[in-house]
Order: structure tokens, then C-alpha cells, then sequence
């Protein structure tokens, strides 16, 4: 009996052991595919293997041979033929590009892609004594070389196109509407043009930051993570892989794109105009998420006055922009609060929306946060739904880095959940709500809004809101509880606290076919509402908020049409006292006014088709931060 259990244990031990070997590829043993026959592999040690005028040194791993076939180390092969390659350990998959030509195989896979198109294998990539290893003929052919064998010699000879390269200065390119100047030449390389990179992103408007570790390339460009490799046919957008049909090269120590590059990883269209021997080149800016409204030169008439609007919500607005540029002067100590908003509420709840905008002149990074301090003695509050959105900028585009961004977010209704660490503030506890970093010369614009709910205990809520400031690196926010800091009266940005944050407008009727009329949207006198007369408290520290920044403005347009036939109203916006930009929803969905010189563009709206009757149109404003008021609107018949 004894005898037999250590027969049995013997045999238990060896089939673990064969199991493992096959397991670890260490026995000559590789499937083909699912569905077929295990092959059998040999090793080839005595082949010899050029790639060029190169013999391939394949060190301690060796080609070996299945199915009439020669398999050889991937990596190798790739580095001989200048391909880059990269492994996903999760499907098991190689990819590999070369010039103008992409491979995709899987291991143990029947098929491949050579530039997305499938092409059947005599021999699937396997993995063989923990290498993987690939099909030889398949990976020459598919990178455009000639594969011949020599049966006497056992030698496998690969002949790879030679590569045609040169500078071509006088390239012509226009990327959104300008022409661009190349400090490093463009060059053309196997029929297909390559751009400097840098000219690239210095030509694109808004905010890019962009660094190079050894062939890596790391961009942030509005919000958007792009990396990408030379040598390599995709890039990682926010994560993801974005696969590209050519791809970046070094030339003379600096990075080119292709045009189709550029256009695949950054988003937009290129298109060559014989004629004038000009490529163009359009790129969707990532962070708009919405399109922008078509403009025209042309002046609208005269505006009026628009009708006294009133506040139709409870949502608490507090604004923060004053002092807007931090220096010396205007910020007296490392630590400082900017603004504040104390909060005695006989409700249950409460909502607020803060909007803040400042401009770092202090030479260093900063930090800035909202804070929320209980002040009751008894009450536990807690903060709900908090979302918000923060934008940056390391230039003068205030405009479409930052002012747009947040209008365009506000009125789709896509800010961001921010999550709170401990949301219940308990009696005599402050904490952060939202907190980011500020690089010295950069504009920062946020706007958050949350609910605060009184969740146990009785009587008043008692709480003040903060905006706060340190140019300390280990400084605590939270401990941050100065009086608001003085006004800086030489640049006077709004500051204070109202009731609401949505104003409501109702224009004069407006008749199809009685010629234009135009309305002075946020004109300061007429519209004023956001005054230190109204604000809630600490009038003599408050500045009006005239441009209404931070708000949402909703329009009501009554139209009567007695004409007896359809007709179709436009709305038209244009900038009245300076340069103007914002956000507009309608009916049909969120759009973005873009950059409009006063008295001379204007920014189409809407066409509003309307039977004999009568109708309404409906608009909801956001003017972007940075942007000059008053908004003319104007309403015309068009037919």
C-alpha cells in the first residue's frame, strides 16, 4: 500500500512538472491556432539572417522553424528593419510600424493587419521558450522589403527600400488660417511631408505645454493628454489608443509629424488646393465640446436698452475677481483670504455658485482653494452635489482658454463631480472644496456650485464661504480665516455676493417684417442688478458685478407674425464695447460666440421659422470671463 501511494505521489509530480513546463514555453511545443493541429517547432541555429547589409546577432535566442517556416525573435528583426514595436500584455498582441506601413499580430492568430487591412498567415506569431517570435517572410513583405531564401546557405536575405529624404523650405502651409514660418525646414520623406512639431503647437491658439524625453512626446493642449512615440503609428489620447496611419520621425535633433499625423492625433481636417500649391490645415480645438457660431463683417443697428431683468433663482452667487492680478501690492502676506461669503440661513438648504478669476504676478506657484467654515455651534451641516470646472492659461487667449471654457461647460451642464473628503462640516470645522495649483504668469478662472444642508441640529445655518490663497508649498487652506484682502480700485474687477445667479429678461414684442431692432445685453445702467447696493453683505468691500460674470442670463423674445406667409427671424450677436465671446444655448443646443470686434462682426444665432401667429424665442447666455460688455442682440426678418 505504502508502495503504491509513492508510485502515485511519483506520477502526481511528474505531470505537475510537464504541465508547468508547457505552461512556461520550455519545451519545443507551440499551438498554430485554435482549430488546427499542434505544429512542431525546431530551432535553426545556423541560419544566418540579413537584414540590408546587416547580419542580424540574435544573441542567446534563436530563429526557429514550424511548418516550412522561419519564426525569429521580434525584437530583433524590428530593430534590424528601423520598425518600433510594442506589446499589449492583455490580448497579446504586437504592433509595429515602419514608414508608411503598420502591422498588428496577435499570437496564436490565423490572420494579421498590415495597415488595417487583413491579411491570412502561413504561420501564426508564437511564443517559444518565453520569446515571442514571428513569422519571417510575413514581416519583410509587410514592410515593403524583397525576402530571399538561399537553401545552400541556409541565409535569409531582406532588401529594404532606401529611403528618399530632403528639406523643402518653400512648403506652403496654413494651419487655422495662418501661414506658417518654419525656423526648421519641413522635409519630405518617401513621398509624404513632415512638419516641425514645435511650429506646429505655436501656431495653435490657446493652451499648450508640451516636453520630449528621449522619442517620447508628451503634449497637454486644453485639457487633452496626447503622447506619442517617433517611430511609432498611434498616440494615447486622455488613455487611450488613437491609432495613426504615419507617424512622427527625429530629424537633425528635432521632432517632424506628418500632415496626416497631425491631423489624426490632434483632431481636424488637411487638404491640398492645387492652384495655389497650399496645404491647409483645420484643427478642432479638443476642449470645446460644442461648435462655434458662423460670423460675418457687418454692423448691426444701433441698440437699446434692454428691459429691466429680475433674479429668478436662490442660487447664492459670490464672485472673485478682485483683486484679478496678484502682485506685491495687491496680496500683503503668503497667506491671505481673497474673498468671502458669510451665511446666516434660516433653510434647510441652501445652493451657491462661485466664480473666481485671478491672474498670478506673484513670481511663484500658488496655491488656491474654497473653503467653507461652520460657524454654528450646534448644526452639522454637509455639502452636496458639488461640481465645478477650473481653467488656466500661460497667455493673453483669456478669451479661449478660459473664459469660453467655463460658459460652454456651464450651459451644457457637464461640470464635473468634485469629490469632498469629509462632506459633513462639523460644528467649528472648516474644510477645502476645491483646490488647484496656480503657476506663476498664469490666469486662473473656476466656477463650482454646490447645495449646503443643515443635516443635523436646529436653528440658523451659520457658515462663511472663502477663496483663499498661500505661496506656501506646506501651508494648510483650511486654516486660512483673514478678512478679504483690499480692493485694488485701479483695476476694478467685480467682487461680491448676490442672491441669485440667473437673470431673466422678456424683450418687446418683435414683428416679421418690421425691419431689425437690437437690444444692449449686460450694458450696466439699464440691466444692473449685481450693485454694492444689493450685494449681501460687506457693501464697502464689493465692486459690481455690470458684465454679470458668472451668470446665466436668460432671454425671452416674443415674435408676431401677421404677414400672412412663413417667415424666418435671425438673431444676430455682436460686441458693443469691446472684444466679446461667450456661450448661447437655444433649442437646438449649446454654441460658442466667438471672438467679435465691436461695430464691425457679428455672430449668427439662430434662424427662427415662424407661421402666421405667434412664438417665442429662447436664449441662455453665459458671457465668458475676459470678454468686453455690453452683447448687442439683434432680431431681423431675413425673408
Amino acid at each position: 500500500m505504502e508502495k503504491q501511494q509513492k508510485i502515485c505521489l511519483t506520477m502526481i509530480i511528474i505531470i505537475t512538472a510537464i504541465v508547468f513546463m508547457v505552461s512556461k514555453g520550455t519545451v519545443w511545443y507551440a499551438e498554430a491556432d485554435a482549430a488546427s493541429p499542434s505544429p512542431s517547432v525546431q530551432k535553426i541555429k545556423d541560419v544566418i539572417v540579413i537584414v540590408g547589409d546587416h547580419t542580424i546577432d540574435f544573441e542567446d535566442a534563436v530563429p526557429v522553424s514550424t511548418q516550412g517556416r522561419i519564426l525569429v525573435p521580434l525584437r530583433a528583426i524590428f530593430e534590424a528593419m528601423g520598425a518600433t514595436v510594442d506589446w499589449e500584455s492583455e490580448s497579446r498582441t504586437i504592433f509595429a510600424s515602419r514608414k508608411d506601413r503598420s502591422i498588428e499580430l496577435s499570437i496564436n492568430e490565423g490572420t494579421a493587419f498590415v495597415n488595417k487591412k487583413q491579411v491570412v498567415l502561413d504561420v501564426p506569431a508564437m511564443i517559444v521558450g518565453n520569446r515571442t517570435m514571428v513569422p519571417l517572410r510575413f514581416v519583410g513583405e509587410a514592410f515593403d522589403g524583397i525576402v530571399d531564401w538561399n537553401s545552400q546557405t541556409k541565409t535569409v536575405a531582406i532588401s529594404l527600400a532606401k529611403e528618399n529624404m530632403q528639406e523643402v523650405p518653400d512648403l506652403q502651409v496654413e494651419l487655422n488660417n495662418k501661414i506658417l514660418s518654419f525656423e526648421t525646414p519641413p522635409i519630405t520623406k518617401d513621398g509624404r511631408n513632415y512638419l516641425p512639431l514645435e511650429t506646429i503647437l505655436a501656431a495653435l491658439d490657446g493652451e499648450v505645454y508640451w516636453e520630449q524625453k528621449d522619442d517620447e512626446v508628451s503634449i497637454t493642449m486644453d485639457g487633452v493628454s496626447i503622447i506619442f512615440s517617433t517611430g511609432k503609428n498611434y498616440a494615447m489620447i486622455n488613455g487611450q489608443r488613437v491609432y495613426t496611419t504615419d507617424f512622427p520621425i527625429e530629424y537633425q535633433e528635432n521632432i517632424l509629424v506628418p500632415i496626416r499625423f497631425v491631423t489624426e492625433a490632434f483632431g481636424g481636417i488637411a487638404h491640398f488646393v492645387q492652384e495655389t500649391k497650399m496645404t491647409h490645415i483645420y484643427i478642432n480645438r479638443p476642449k470645446f465640446k460644442t461648435s462655434f457660431l458662423e460670423k460675418e463683417e457687418r454692423k448691426m443697428v444701433t441698440p437699446l436698452p434692454v428691459p429691466r431683468p429680475s433674479l429668478i433663482d436662490n442660487r447664492m452667487l459670490m464672485v472673485s475677481d478682485n483683486p484679478e492680478i496678484l502682485t506685491s501690492e495687491t496680496i500683503p502676506a503668503e497667506n491671505v483670504t481673497l474673498w468671502h461669503h458669510p451665511v446666516v440661513s434660516s433653510q434647510n438648504s441652501q445652493d451657491h455658485r462661485v466664480f473666481g478669476w485671478h491672474i498670478n504676478r506673484l513670481g511663484k506657484k500658488l496655491k488656491l482653494s474654497i473653503t467653507i467654515e461652520n460657524l454654528s455651534e450646534q448644526n452639522v451641516i454637509e455639502i452636496v452635489g458639488l461640481q465645478g470646472i477650473k481653467r488656466n492659461s500661460p497667455n493673453g487667449w483669456s478669451n479661449y482658454d478660459v473664459g469660453i471654457p467655463l460658459a460652454e461647460t456651464m450651459l451644457g451642464g457637464q461640470l464635473l463631480n468634485i469629490k469632498v473628503e469629509t462632506p459633513r462640516v462639523q460644528p467649528g470645522e472648516t474644510i477645502v472644496l476645491h483646490s488647484f495649483e496656480v503657476e506663476s504668469d498664469h490666469l486662473v478662472g473656476f466656477l463650482d456650485e454646490f447645495t449646503v444642508k443643515n443635516v443635523q441640529g436646529t436653528g440658523e445655518m451659520k457658515y462663511t464661504i472663502r477663496t483663499v490663497l498661500s505661496q506656501q508649498e506646506d501651508s494648510d487652506l483650511a486654516a486660512i480665516k483673514s478678512f478679504p484682502v483690499a480692493l485694488d480700485r485701479k483695476n476694478p474687477h467685480p467682487r461680491g455676493n448676490w442672491s441669485g445667479s440667473t437673470l431673466l429678461t422678456k424683450l418687446s414684442p418683435y414683428q416679421a417684417d418690421s425691419g431689425a431692432v437690437a437690444y444692449s445685453i449686460s450694458n450696466g445702467i439699464t440691466d444692473n442688478l449685481l450693485t454694492p447696493e444689493n450685494a449681501l453683505n460687506d457693501h464697502g468691500s464689493v465692486i459690481a458685478n455690470s458684465g454679470h460674470y458668472g451668470v446665466t442670463y436668460k432671454i425671452k423674445i416674443p415674435v408676431i407674425n401677421n404677414t400672412g406667409k412663413e417667415k424666418i427671424v435671425r438673431v444676430s450677436f455682436g460686441g458693443r464695447g469691446g472684444l466679446y465671446a461667450g456661450a448661447v444655448k437655444t433649442n437646438e443646443g449649446v454654441f460658442i460666440t466667438p471672438v467679435l470686434e465691436p461695430m464691425k462682426e457679428v455672430a449668427n444665432v439662430l434662424d427662427y421659422e415662424i407661421q402666421e401667429g405667434q412664438g417665442v424665442i429662447e436664449l441662455e447666455v453665459m458671457h465668458a470671463g475676459g470678454s468686453a460688455l455690453a452683447l448687442g442682440l439683434e432680431i431681423s426678418t431675413l425673408n
